[in-house]
């Protein structure tokens, strides 16, 4: 809040530097039109705005609405068409000429009978006629001689028929005999027995066939009205001259808009079937509005001036500059009016205030109104009355200021030089006392630093005592893990021992199995040689020994097979007993080196408790020296109190003597500038006089 005010401020002091006439001038002004400018843009916008989507609106329904008319003018067409083509009189003849091509003329003069009944300016206004083509011969038609003979039907029209498979096909040709402009309607003929094609019929329409749609169009600006396809060529057009048929669009422009909003706005299942678009013709622009003719590729167009729909906006726009002008034209006459009723009499208080200013205070302002600036010459007035009254008592009072500053002015001329003296002396005083408390601090700097050096003795001493205990505390600890690793050294040497004694019975009984083995073995050959003998007496048997033979010859492979894994289990138990005397030589040597470990154990055992007994004594004679350091700091401190107290008296004497010198001092200098000050005030008494004589009162 604090800081809109501020820039509120400083917003308000720019204008300071602009007239009061000016600034009510340029305010009212801005208060009083620039609503109204704001509201008339705003209305001015949105009126435009709603008239012309009104407008295009309604013409773009318009032309919808045109183009269901067109789409009914074609559906009699083609309804006609229809009709030709289910009269069953009329498909005999085609038949019987196709049957039968002698029969040209009576089937002529039949189909024309029934042509003539439907297809004439007569029955459909504009219809020039209509031709049945079959197997490229002309076989019934309505067609006036002339009409045909300029009317040049071609291949690509029949192709254009068979396109249409039974439906009317429109198109637009344009003869080149005459250059007139023919709208063909285009339809196959089948046999709906069959479904083979039999004749095509062309219906021939003059150019204006769709002018009676263009007058119902009901919109005066409109002023160009035309139907053209997706490619862009003109199908009809209400002048031909500025629009010609058959030929493309001049302003491809608009063909290419309306082909792509069409393309943009259709979906698979929703197709656009109006619209509107923007574009120039001869540097005018338009709008031109387009609607879809269904089921054909046509559209209906009309070209709307852009002024045509911007004419009421234009006026609203018009209307509400003239009333703007007019309100501005009151706010200038109405402002300059409020701003003479404020500034006449500000002028008036201006040059009453400049007389006030050269000094003539007997002035006085008569406003009998009842405003603001009648409460200020009030005010003014009653300013003047307190000045003049100020003044005659200034006047008055600097009449004894000038007498009294010229007694003050000898008094403080002789305080000045007795105080003086009394400066000098202290002076003297003040030096001496300085040299003393100087001297007391450097002694109290060389007590200082002595005592510092015992301090640090002090520390040392209490170092060397915390180390002295904590190396204590670790042999100490060391000979706890001493005794603990004793114990753990003679229980090694007793499993070692037992280690040993396990390995030799190991190694006995190692013995007794390979004795076991070999014996094994012995009884094994023994049975490999008794199988053989049995082979032998089996082989002389004869037939009669088969069964015993391979009795025998599996006890003998027993026997080899056992002495196969005999000479494992001995191989196995050779590297035992290697590894045994191994072992037990490394258990031997295992125990040689624990008796020698016991023995080292032993020898730092004595050695920590020789360190024990001689850190306790270093610590005794550490305490003793410790207390004689005390002692020391004890006398120290001592010492070093008795200098500060001197230190300290000889200190508060220098700062006592300074501080009367000081004192003194600032005495001087306020004697002196009391001299100063009174004659300044003497002088200013004198000016004071001469500035209030300059008032009239």
């Amino acid at each position: 809040m604090r800081q809109i005010f501020k820039l509120a401020s400083y917003i308000a002091s720019l204008f300071r530097n602009i007239s009061i006439r000016t600034r009510l001038i340029l305010f009212f002004v801005l208060l009083s039109s620039l609503p109204l400018i704001i509201l008339g843009y705003i209305s001015y916008n949105r009126s435009s705005n709603a008239v012309e989507s009104k407008i295009e609106y309604f013409s773009s329904e318009i032309f919808a609405q045109s183009a269901r008319n067109i789409r009914f003018t074609m559906d009699i067409i083609d309804l006609s068409c229809r009709e030709f083509k289910m009269n069953d009189e009329a498909i005999v003849q085609i038949k019987k000429y196709r049957k039968d091509k002698d029969n040209l003329q009576d089937v002529k003069t039949d189909l024309n009978k029934i042509l003539s009944a439907k297809f004439t300016n007569v029955t459909i206004k504009n219809c020039i006629g209509a031709t049945i083509i079959s197997e490229g011969e002309i076989i019934g038609n309505t067609v006036s001689y002339q009409a045909l003979r300029n009317l040049d039907i071609t291949e690509d029209d029949i192709a254009a028929a068979e396109e249409g498979k039974g439906n009317s096909v429109w198109v637009v040709e344009r003869s080149k005999t005459n250059k007139q402009n023919y709208i063909l309607v285009l339809n196959d003929i089948y046999d709906e027995i069959t479904g083979s094609k039999l004749a095509t019929m062309v219906v021939v329409l003059n150019e204006n066939y769709f002018y009676e749609v263009y007058k119902l169009i009901d919109i005066k600006e409109a002023s160009y009205l035309f139907i053209m396809n997706s490619e862009g060529m003109v199908i009809s057009s209400n002048d031909a001259e500025q629009i010609p048929i058959s030929h493309n669009y001049s302003n491809q422009e608009v063909v290419e808009k309306v082909r792509k909003q069409v393309e943009e706005n259709s979906t698979e299942n929703v197709q656009i079937i109006k619209g509107s678009v923007q574009s120039y013709i001869d540097n005018e622009k338009y709008i031109f509005c387009y609607s879809a003719i269904e089921n054909t590729d046509w559209y209906i167009m009309g070209a709307i001036p852009f002024g045509y729909v911007t004419a009421d906006s234009k006026a609203i726009g018009m209307a509400i500059f003239n009333v703007g002008t007019v309100i501005f034209i009151l706010a200038i006459l109405i402002s300059l009016i409020i701003s003479m009723s404020i500034l006449s009499p500000l002028s008036k208080l201006e040059a009453l205030m400049q007389q006030a200013k050269d000094g003539n205070l007997n002035i006085f302002i008569d406003d009998k109104f009842r405003d603001e600036i009648s409460f200020l010459g009030s005010h003014f007035n009653e300013m003047l009355n307190n000045i003049r009254n100020l003044v005659s008592r200034v006047s008055n009072s600097s009449q004894q200021v000038l007498k009294s500053a010229g007694d003050v002015t000898g008094l403080s001329s002789t305080y000045l030089n007795s105080y003086e003296q009394v400066a000098l002396s202290m002076a003297q005083i003040a030096q001496g006392a300085s040299e003393q408390a100087e001297n007391s601090q450097d002694t109290v700097a060389f007590v200082n630093k002595l005592s510092d050096d015992i301090n640090k003795v002090e520390d040392n001493v209490k170092s060397t005592v915390e180390i002295v205990e904590h190396t204590k505390t670790l042999s100490e600890n060391a000979m706890v893990a001493v005794d603990s690793l004793n114990k753990k050294s003679l229980q090694t040497g007793l499993v070692s021992e037992k280690i040993f004694d396990n390995i030799n019975i190991l190694n006995t009984d190692m013995k007794q199995i390979e004795r076991v083995i070999k014996f094994i073995g012995s009884i094994s050959e023994q049975t490999n040689l008794l199988a053989l003998n049995a082979t032998i007496e089996a082989a002389r048997a004869g037939e009669a020994g088969r069964g015993f033979a391979i009795v025998a010859d599996h006890i003998r492979k027993l026997a080899e097979q056992t002495r196969e894994a005999l000479n494992s289990i001995s191989t196995v138990i050779r590297d035992i007993q290697e590894k045994t005397k191994v072992t037990a030589s490394s258990a031997n040597e295992t125990q040689i080196i624990i008796k020698q470990q016991l023995e080292a154990v032993g020898h730092t055992d004595n050695s920590f408790k020789a360190i024990l007994k001689a850190m306790d004594e270093i610590i005794t004679y550490m305490g003793k020296y410790s207390e004689s350091v005390n002692a020391i700091l004890k006398s120290r401190e001592e010492t070093l109190d008795a200098i500060n107290n001197i230190s300290a008296v000889s200190q508060e004497t220098a700062a006592t003597v300074e501080e009367v010198a000081a004192t003194t001092q600032d005495q001087i200098t306020g004697i002196e500038e009391l001299t100063k000050q009174s004659k300044l005030l003497n002088r200013m008494a004198q000016e004071l006089n001469e500035s209030i004589s300059i008032f009239k009162l």
